[in-house]
C-alpha cells in the first residue's frame, strides 16, 4: 500500500504542476510579438527672437563693467599708504566691516600715478577704499564709490 500511496502521490503532484502555468509560456510568446504603434504628436513652438525684446534706452544688455581706477602720486613719501577696494562690506554706528575675501585690488600708493582697470560683475554697485597709511596706531580713511553716480572713473586722491 506504501508504494501505491506513492505512485498516487507522485501523479497528483505532477498534474499540478503541468496544469499550473504551461498555458501561460505561450501567451507571453504571443504578447512578445504584437507591437502597438500610435503615431507620434508634433507640437509647433513658436520660436523668439531678439526683435521681439523691449528695453529703455539706459538698460545695458552687459552683465558687467568696468571701472577706472586711477591712484594720484603721493605728495609726500613720508608716509606710505595701503589701499583695499572691496565690495563687501557693512556698516554699524560709523564703523565699517570689511569682508576682505572681496576685495577686487589691494596695492599701495606710490611717488608715481597708477591707473587700474577693475571688471565688475553688475552685482557690485558699490565699492569702499580703505586706505591704511603705514605707521603706528593708524586709522583707515574710507573713501566710497556707487554705480548709482554713472562714474567710470574713481581717483582716490588722499594728498588732500
Amino acid at each position: 500500500m506504501n508504494v501505491l500511496y506513492q505512485n498516487t502521490l507522485s501523479v497528483i503532484v505532477i498534474l499540478a504542476l503541468v496544469s499550473c502555468g504551461g498555458g501561460e509560456e505561450d501567451t507571453k510568446k504571443n504578447a512578445s510579438n504584437v507591437i502597438d504603434v500610435t503615431p507620434a504628436v508634433v507640437l509647433e513652438i513658436p520660436i523668439e527672437t531678439t526683435d521681439e525684446l523691449v528695453s529703455n534706452t539706459t538698460f545695458e544688455f552687459t552683465s558687467g563693467f568696468d571701472l577706472t581706477l586711477i591712484l594720484p602720486a603721493l605728495d609726500s613719501p613720508a608716509v606710505l599708504h595701503f589701499v583695499n577696494i572691496c565690495s563687501d562690506y557693512t556698516e554699524v554706528e560709523k564703523v565699517y566691516t570689511i569682508n576682505y575675501d572681496s576685495c577686487r585690488l589691494r596695492t599701495s600708493f606710490t611717488t608715481l600715478k597708477q591707473s587700474f582697470i577693475l571688471s565688475l560683475s553688475a552685482a557690485e554697485t558699490e565699492l569702499i577704499a580703505q586706505v591704511w597709511p603705514i605707521e603706528n596706531n593708524a586709522i583707515p580713511i574710507n573713501v566710497f564709490w556707487s554705480r548709482i553716480d554713472n562714474r567710470d572713473v574713481w581717483e582716490i586722491d588722499i594728498n588732500n
